[in-house]
């Protein structure tokens, strides 16, 4: 497959290096009746992470079109990528998610969907499928809105206010971003050092280059984004991938 760079592209991996931590908290009801993540979802949340930690890693799909969406992630799947997130910042990532998902083979891997920040986009891509959101930002309504479809959910964080609101949530894993615009892994580090039960998935400016940085500072995945967009991106990968590889 020839990969060509998408000005308006990105493709981002979550490469896992960490072991779990924590339990998810009970949270606290909101303007009607809506809370963060319930007892209910307490376990189907736990089991997400726990999954995210056994898996090589999460790919991230953003700015292409519906068939260059399908054909990456099949040939992900193909190298053992056992998730995949698909963002729906407009009408092509909606139906490149959709197309995904409608041709996506059966099997344990999952596709989710990314860049949701209204309740309404939550809907949408549950109802195409979805089987888990991100969202880049912090949204008790967004939290409450996969609750209540009873699947997992990585929420946004860039300060410690956020992270203990997202605790208060009952979130124990949460996207840190933009990571290295926020100071890279000694922010990371920094930020972590509070809130020893909560896990980060750092993303914006990492590559295969300093990831393993962001992995030392306590990460329990890194996003990297662009290079698969790029020819030799596929081959970067396999090579990360035979790298950590016991």
């Amino acid at each position: 497959m020839h990969l060509l760079p998408h000005p308006q592209s990105d493709v981002t991996i979550h490469l896992n290096y960490s072991e779990q931590r924590g339990g998810i908290g009970e949270m606290s009801d909101n303007q009607g009746g809506h809370h963060g993540v319930g007892s209910a979802n307490a376990t189907i949340q736990t089991d997400f992470e726990l999954s995210l930690v056994d898996a090589s890693m999460i790919a991230i799909l953003r700015g292409l079109s519906p068939d260059a969406t399908t054909s990456i992630a099949l040939e992900l799947r193909s190298l053992g990528v056992q998730f995949i997130e698909v963002t729906i910042q407009d009408e092509q990532g909606e139906l490149a998610l959709r197309q995904t998902i409608q041709d996506w083979p059966t099997g344990p891997q999952r596709i989710g969907a990314g860049s949701i920040i209204s309740t309404a986009l939550a809907r949408r891509a549950i109802d195409d499928g979805a089987e888990f959101l991100v969202s880049p930002g912090l949204s008790a309504e967004v939290i409450a809105a996969a609750d209540d479809a009873h699947i997992p959910i990585l929420a946004g964080v860039a300060t410690p206010s956020e992270v203990q609101q997202a605790a208060s949530l009952g979130l124990t894993a949460v996207k840190l971003f933009p990571a290295a615009q926020l100071g890279g892994p000694a922010y990371l580090r920094a930020l972590a050092g509070p809130f020893p039960t909560m896990k980060f998935i750092p993303t914006g400016g990492v590559n295969f280059e300093n990831a393993q940085a962001y992995l030392t500072a306590g990460a329990l995945t890194v996003g990297i984004g662009g290079e698969l967009t790029q020819p030799s991106g596929l081959e970067a990968l396999r090579r990360w991938i035979n790298r950590r590889t016991p």
